[in-house]
Formats: structure tokens, sequence, C-alpha cells
């Protein structure tokens, strides 16, 4: 019995032992594999449309490039084993041309104690060598220069007209525009300016050329890829040809603008044209398709 009775007591002993092995293998493989995740941030950027982050790691004296990323947020969040490390921002403007580049800033992560999850994620001081909680201050786009935008464009114009005969009865296919806009940044995201525009057309019907020449109110609204807007246009508009007692002209249209290339653009856009007189109205639809450049 008394033997029995110690087989049981070593069997049980044996089997505390290994289970207690086993939660300690599981703690350190849990610490092992434990993941750590720092934010990166930075102030200022008003304008930028977007940054570009890269992340060196020094390895033997030498830094290397351990990260590029890219985010149209102020901050990036990491996961940096530890050792030292430094990183560098670079603005983007709207028509994703760099603006700035701010200087390499030093970082230095140490081992920590305990894991952090990724809600509850630390700022990284990058003007020390230590974990502090702090902001990234001074980089790229906090005190640059507001983007100021011009844009050319020539577009086929034709004319439909749908009320009145100055314009013509018939569609006319002979119709051009040219634009020149310069527009500035307001609060929303929104782009405001002027634009000059010449428009062009030849009435089917009498042959008889319409020449007006005018100023419009601009608002463009990029999308959040950056590479794509929408235009709205409010304006009047001076006729100088034909020689008619009527010489004013009104328009109002949208249209949408796609950046294919880094200065070109593609841009289609309906408008409607009307007559300012006071006996009749006349009026037309005018859609366009046209190509432009964006100059600083």
């Amino acid at each position: 019995m008394s033997t029995n009775r110690l087989l049981r007591r070593f069997l049980l002993a044996l089997l505390f032992l290994t289970r207690f092995s086993s939660l300690l293998q599981a703690q350190n493989i849990e610490k092992e594999n434990s993941i750590f995740f720092q934010r990166l941030r930075w102030t200022g950027g008003e304008y930028a449309m977007r940054y570009e982050v890269v992340v060196q790691r020094e390895v033997n004296g030498t830094y290397t490039t351990y990260l590029r990323e890219s985010t149209e947020t102020s901050f990036i969040i990491v996961s940096l084993p530890p050792g030292n490390y430094r990183f560098q921002v670079t603005s983007y403007d709207i028509l994703d041309r760099p603006e700035e580049t701010s200087r390499w800033m030093n970082i230095k992560i140490v081992p920590a104690v305990k894991s952090e999850i990724i809600d509850i994620v630390p700022e990284l001081d990058v003007n020390s060598d230590n974990n502090n909680a702090s902001s990234i201050e001074n980089v790229p786009g906090s005190e640059s220069k507001k983007p100021f935008l011009m844009f050319v464009s020539a577009a086929w114009a034709p004319v439909i007209p749908i009320h009145g005969t100055f314009f013509g009865e018939s569609f006319s296919p002979a119709g051009a525009n040219a634009r020149f806009a310069a527009v500035f940044p307001i609060p929303r995201n929104l782009y405001a300016g002027a634009e000059l525009s010449v428009f062009w057309h030849t009435n089917a019907d009498n042959g008889e050329n319409i020449l007006p020449l005018g100023v419009n109110l601009l608002i463009m609204k990029w999308l959040p890829n950056q590479k794509m807007a929408l235009n709205f246009r409010l304006g009047l508009s001076f006729i100088l040809l034909p020689d008619t007692q009527e010489r004013l002209i009104f328009n109002i249209g949208a249209s949408y603008l796609w950046q294919f290339a880094s200065k070109f653009f593609l841009e289609i856009g309906l408008n409607y044209v009307g007559l300012l007189n006071e006996n009749y109205f006349d009026g037309c639809i005018r859609p366009s398709i046209g190509v432009g450049i964006s100059i600083r």
C-alpha cells in the first residue's frame, strides 16, 4: 500500500513538473515572439498631398534602407527591432511632385520590458536617443510656401443649341476653347482662382464666327488619389465677334480632370452658355474634351 502511494505521488509530481515546464516554455515563446510597434509622427505639411518616409538601419556603422513607405497621413506605424535607425520625410504636392525633404532624424530602439499592443503606440522622440513619448517636429511642409498652381489647356468644344437663334439652330461641330487658370489652396482641400477663357465656334446655319473672351471663377476639388479632380466654373464673357448689340454671355459648367502624367492632364467637361439680353434668351450646351499642362 505504501509503495502504491509513493508511486502515485511520484507520478503526480512528474505530471506537475511536466506542465510547469510546458508553461515556462510557452511563456518564453510568447516573449520571443512579442511584436513591438512604434509610431513615427511629424507635424506640418498642411498642403502636402502625401508623404514618403524612408527608414534606414545602421549595420556596422553604415546605414542601409530598411523601409520605404508612402502615406497620406502625418504618421506611420512600424515594427522596428532594437537597433539604431534614422528616417527622412519628403512631402509631395498636389501634382505629386516632391516639395521638401527633412533632415535625417536619428532613432534608437531599445528592448522593452513588456510588449505593446497596436492600439497603444509610443511616439518616438527623434531629437534624442531614447524612447520617451514625444512628437516629431519641424519636418517638411510646416512652413513651406502654399502651392500656387497654373494650368493651360485647349479643347474641342462643339455647340448644341437648345433655344434661340444666336448660337444657331443646328449642331455646330466646329468649335474650340483655350483656357489659362491660376488657383490657390483654400480650406477643405479645395483650390480656387480665376480662369481666362477664349471660345470660338462657327454657326453651322450661316457660317458666322462667334468669339467670346471671358473670365471664370474656378473651384477645384482633388479626389483622394490626387490624380483626378472635379472643376466647377461660373463666368462672364464679352463677345468680340460678331459685331452685335448683345455683347455679354454667361456660362456655368463642370469638368473632370485626369492627370495622366507628371504635368499633363486630360479634361472632359460640359458647359451651359447663355446670351444676356433683355428681350429674349438664347442658350446652348457646350461639351468639351481637351488636354493641358500644369505650370508653376
